[in-house]
């Protein structure tokens, strides 16, 4: 099989202050390539990248030279394929059941969304990132964690320390010093909250792993709920900006959903034929981009 190229000269530091530049060279240039500064192969065009992560069996996630076990101080199962991801993965699904969302966590988000645009002052000029999105995030995965004592910031901090140390390619110490911080705080709010999840159960992630007929590890456990905290706040947080966005860009999109309010989709026929004509989207873009979504360091 030939080698990727080489390149020594792409830094860790021009990829954090401006990767995208870099990656549009590469597409057209050499889509395929070594970058010594990451100790990576970089992928830059989407048919490659979805044939390798399509081919576990070739190109397996169980990849010992990325810095995401030293940040995590597990082997989650983000590097595991086939049965023993499987094992980890489901332990987590009856959280996420169609009864549960149903009958569980809709009620929940829309009661924490509804206590944060409360919140939101009046009349001025309001940064929705730091103020409604982020908190908004955080909150709902708590709850659904089973870790509802985590403070807002916490859990966000705990988020972004956690999507630094995976993507520490450089092998720098301070973002695993802050990441090590993290573990700390993380480990003592689940190892609090174990006997009583027990004792009490739910239908939260934790809950339900530590309940199961056939449980997985307990430091595996720990390890789902945080790969969970590591990718469930910047996702969800960007998506609501991304969607508030495009609602306020569009009078007639925010039209609609304000007459709309039982969350109903149009018709094909409501929206003039075609589902792009008329129906509400979402904006190119989010009103603030995180660190994590301009970084490679956010690439597990």
């Amino acid at each position: 099989m030939p080698l990727a190229p080489v390149d020594n000269d792409v830094t860790i530091a021009e990829l954090t202050r401006a990767p995208y530049p870099i990656y549009q060279r590469l597409r057209a240039e050499t889509p395929v390539l070594d970058v010594s500064a990451v100790g990576r192969i970089l992928l830059t065009k989407a048919t490659d990248t979805r044939a390798v992560k399509d081919d576990p069996e070739t190109w397996s996630s169980n990849d010992p030279n990325t810095p995401m076990e030293r940040a995590f101080q597990a082997h989650t199962l983000m590097r595991k394929d086939g049965a023993a991801h499987l094992r980890e993965r489901n332990a987590m699904m009856p959280t996420f059941s169609a009864k549960n969302i149903k009958t569980h966590w809709v009620p929940a988000y829309g009661k924490i969304a509804s206590e944060y645009l409360d919140r939101l002052p009046k009349d001025e000029i309001v940064d929705l990132f730091p103020a409604l999105a982020g908190p908004v995030a955080a909150n709902i995965l708590s709850v659904i964690l089973g870790i509802p004592e985590a403070g807002d910031d916490d859990m966000q901090e705990w988020s972004q320390a956690l999507i630094d140390g995976a993507g520490n390619f450089g092998w720098e110490d301070a973002p695993f010093k802050r990441v090590d911080l993290a573990h700390v705080q993380m480990n003592k709010l689940m190892e609090d909250k174990r006997d009583a999840l027990i004792a009490e159960p739910d239908q939260s992630a934790l809950s339900i792993m530590l309940n199961a007929e056939d449980p997985i590890e307990w430091s595996q456990m720990v390890a789902n709920v945080k790969i969970a905290i590591g990718g469930g706040i910047n996702e969800p947080r960007d998506a609501l900006l991304t969607i508030l966005y495009g609602l306020l860009s569009d009078p007639e999109q925010l039209n609609w959903v304000k007459e709309n309010e039982n969350g109903a989709m149009p018709s094909k026929r409501a929206c003039g034929g075609s589902p792009r004509s008329r129906c509400p989207r979402a904006g190119p873009r989010a009103m603030r981009r995180s660190e994590a979504s301009t970084s490679p360091r956010a690439a597990w």
